[in-house]
């Protein structure tokens, strides 16, 4: 039998949404988002800090579009270098209406379409590099 000691990360502020995409891990602060790697160690290395001025609530991606909820606004992000994510649109969020990023979609080219329940469909548009 063989054990191994692997890292840890406070998670000690909330909200703390987690998001694996392929090698990086993206966890929510309340200012920030950070990317994380667990390297071969078993340790993890901050890669980069993204500031959202806001805690992000929810994180998904969609190709190389990044979209957060944040405690007021969905804000976009240009997610080709997921070290340096550029700000690729922003807008406030619908009033009485539940957003779900779950069922989202969207393309850096085509901007987002987030449902809203029994009130339609929100557009969000993007434009690489804003």
């Amino acid at each position: 039998m063989a054990s191994f000691l692997i890292d840890s990360l406070t998670l000690t502020n909330w909200p703390r949404p987690i998001v694996v995409n392929g090698p990086d891990i993206f966890l929510g602060r309340p200012a920030s988002l950070e990317r994380w790697r667990l390297n071969d160690d078993g340790m993890f290395a901050k890669l980069s800090t993204t500031d959202t001025k806001e805690p992000v609530y929810s994180l998904r991606f969609f190709g190389d579009l990044a979209a957060l909820l944040t405690q007021s606004r969905i804000r976009l992000y240009d997610a080709t270098d997921r070290g340096l994510f550029k700000g690729a649109g922003d807008s406030p969020m619908a009033c009485n209406a539940s957003l779900d990023l779950a069922n989202a979609d969207g393309s850096l080219a085509r901007g987002l379409y987030v449902p809203l329940s029994d009130y339609g469909v929100m557009f969000v548009p993007a434009a690489a590099g804003q």
